[in-house]
Parts: structure tokens; sequence; C-alpha cells
């Protein structure tokens, strides 16, 4: 039995309902997918909201709501001060919770407030 070695990586970012904003992950790159394996959204507005992650074509395509909701892999409504994880159980490179096609971006927006968003990743 093999090791694989899958080169994890941690995004960590405060995203807002100005505009999408990159996760700081640059574009997939050629050939390649982004294999997510885990995300945590955590609410930090005082009202409930919707929080959108996106795959884009550019580093800051869904600049609006409408754009955003079209283009987003995940959605989720968080009441103030909570937070949502996926997976539920134990994270497992080998079992990744969405991919990402080559050349394009993560990016994330918010319907009203801010929200913190963790994601684990590889690209393969």
């Amino acid at each position: 039995m093999g090791v694989n070695n899958y080169d994890l990586k941690t995004a960590h970012k405060l995203v807002g309902s100005a505009g999408t904003v990159s996760l700081g992950m640059g574009a997939v790159p050629a050939g390649m997918k982004r294999w997510i394996t885990f995300l945590d959204v955590q609410n930090v507005h005082s009202g409930r909201q919707r929080v959108y992650l996106c795959s884009t074509p550019a580093d800051l395509y869904a600049t609006t709501l409408t754009r955003a909701s079209g283009s987003a892999f995940y959605r989720c409504d968080l009441f103030p001060d909570r937070h949502q994880t996926l997976p539920k159980g134990p994270r497992d490179p080998d079992a990744p919770i969405f991919a990402i096609a080559a050349s394009n971006y993560v990016t994330a927006v918010t319907d009203r407030g801010p929200a913190l968003l963790t994601l684990q990743y590889y690209d393969r």
C-alpha cells in the first residue's frame, strides 16, 4: 500500500457583501483540478445571512449576488454567530467534497455582512 502526498493547503479569509473576493489561492493550474476537502463558514455578522462560494473564470468575476448565485457551487444560510462545517465527520483527502476545474478561481461573497471562511484543499 502506497502513501499519497496530497500537499494540503489551507485558505482562511474574511469575506463580506461588497462583492466577491478571492480566497488567495490563485487559479487552478492548467490540467489539474482543485479538490476541496474541508470547509468551515462562520457568520460574524449580527444577523442571518447567506454565503456563496463560487467557481469563476476570473479572480473577481461574480461581482453581484445574481452572478454569485449563478456561479455558486455551495451556498448556506447562517444565523448570527453560527457556523457550518463540511464534512460533518472526519476530514479525508480521499473523499473531497468539491472539485474546481482548471483555470478557475474560488471566490466568495455574502448577502449582508462579514463571514469567516476556512478551506482545506489540494491541486492534482
